[in-house]
C-alpha cells in the first residue's frame, strides 16, 4: 500500500492516471452511455458503392411502374458522384433485370 502512496507522489504518474481516466468517462460514459451518437436521415449518396447500385436497380424498377422522368431524375441525382459507374454496373450487368426497362430508364 506504501508503494501505491509513493507513485502517486510522483507527478508523471497522477498525470497517466488522470489521462486514463479522462478517457475513460468520456468515451464510455459520455460517448456511448449518455450522448452516443445518432445517425439518422442519411441520404443515398452516402451509401457504399454495392448499396448505391442496389438504391439505382430500385430507382429503375420503380420507373417501369411509374414512368416519372422528373422522380426518375431526382433520384439518379442523389447519387450523384457515382452515378456514371453505377449505371455503367447496371448496364453491363442487368442481372435480373430487363435490359429494355435499364435502358428506358
Amino acid at each position: 500500500m506504501d508503494a501505491m502512496r509513493e507513485q502517486f507522489n510522483k507527478p508523471a504518474v497522477i498525470g497517466l492516471v488522470g489521462f486514463v481516466v479522462g478517457v475513460f468517462i468520456g468515451l464510455v460514459v459520455l460517448g456511448w452511455w449518455l450522448w452516443p451518437v445518432k445517425w439518422v436521415d442519411a441520404g443515398p449518396e452516402h451509401l457504399r458503392a454495392e448499396f448505391k447500385e442496389i438504391y439505382l436497380r430500385m430507382a429503375i424498377d420503380s420507373y417501369t411502374v411509374n414512368p416519372d422522368p422528373a422522380f426518375a431524375w431526382q433520384r439518379m441525382n442523389e447519387i450523384e458522384p457515382d452515378l456514371d459507374l453505377v449505371l455503367a454496373n447496371i448496364i453491363d450487368n442487368p442481372q435480373s433485370q430487363n435490359p429494355e426497362a435499364v435502358q428506358a430508364f
